[in-house]
């Protein structure tokens, strides 16, 4: 594991939506769970020769996202969110149905700044864009042998809204739209139908949808 990856998520430490209480300024944290899904499209060759018709699927996964965040206003606020580190398989679709590409374990972080909207009381709407990066921590072979998955940087836009009990005390939920891509490498295991033992490398468009909900503590 590159200890710079390791040190980059704990230097970020991230949260995931706004705020809670209504003060001018101050800092917040965030921590629950969070539910990653892909809108995956792939170009892939083989050999040095595209395969048409060719995908894959990166399974969803469930997660954990802590963050921190600031406001600099009432109605505008930076956070990170970082979460922990789920491990989605990789499975071929389309041309390459059923082949068993391997796995990936990776750590989401999010940065981004965000819009209050703090008319309507306890209940409070916020949109947001920024950045994400996905760093890959560990890959797994499976039927494509010495697996390599790049980090994801991208953008992210999001919507969502915090809800009150207090000045210090409420609850968040967040919908976050990553637009990242991926590349993965490696050589098709020998004994595969048409594809034993050629090298593959395939652009993945991962899109993801992270839903996050979870407490929001203010001070």
């Amino acid at each position: 594991m590159n200890i710079r990856k390791v040190l980059a998520v704990l230097a970020v430490v991230a949260g995931c939506a706004s705020s809670v209480q209504a003060g001018d300024k101050g800092w917040y944290v965030q921590a629950g769970p969070a539910a990653i899904t892909f809108d995956e499209s792939t170009n892939l060759t083989a050999a040095g020769t595209p395969v048409p018709g060719s995908n894959v699927k990166v399974s969803s996964e469930a997660a954990f996202g802590i963050g921190l965040g600031y406001f600099f206003n009432p109605n505008f606020s930076v956070i990170g969110i970082a979460g922990s580190t789920p491990t989605s398989s990789i499975t071929g679709r389309g041309a390459i149905n059923g082949l068993q590409v391997g796995s990936a374990q990776y750590g989401p972080i999010l940065v981004m700044g965000n819009y209050h909207f703090r008319q309507f009381g306890k209940f409070q709407p916020f949109i947001g864009a920024g950045l994400s990066y996905a760093i890959i921590f560990d890959q797994h072979d499976g039927l494509v042998q010495n697996l390599k998955v790049d980090d994801a940087f991208g953008g992210v836009i999001r919507a969502g809204f915090d809800y009150t009990f207090d000045d210090h005390h409420g609850v968040f939920f967040s919908m976050n739209k990553i637009f990242a891509d991926t590349t993965l490498t490696g050589t098709v295991a020998p004994g595969v139908p048409g594809f034993g033992g050629a090298p593959v490398r395939a652009k993945v468009d991962l899109d993801p949808l992270i839903f996050h909900a979870g407490y929001t503590y203010r001070w």
